[in-house]
């Protein structure tokens, strides 16, 4: 596989991860409500949410790099 190629492929697959991640917290965000959990909760099982299905789509290796562009570090 090119150089080039690979790097398309990396990139693809960072953009995935980023798009599960939202993808599940605003499904998390829109499903919690009829969950009857305390609100206070809920801001801790969103951000799970996007953390494991990131980890899932991308890895932990590729995931631990995007989370080093996350606010706080």
């Amino acid at each position: 596989m090119s150089t080039r190629r690979a790097s398309a492929a990396e990139t693809v697959r960072l953009a995935l991860a980023i798009a599960a991640a939202t993808a599940s917290a605003v499904a998390a965000t829109v499903l919690l409500p009829s969950t009857g959990l305390p609100v206070a909760v809920h801001s801790v099982v969103v951000v799970g949410c996007a953390v494991v299905s990131g980890m899932l789509v991308a890895g932990p290796s590729r995931f631990a790099r995007i989370a080093e562009f996350l606010p706080g570090k």
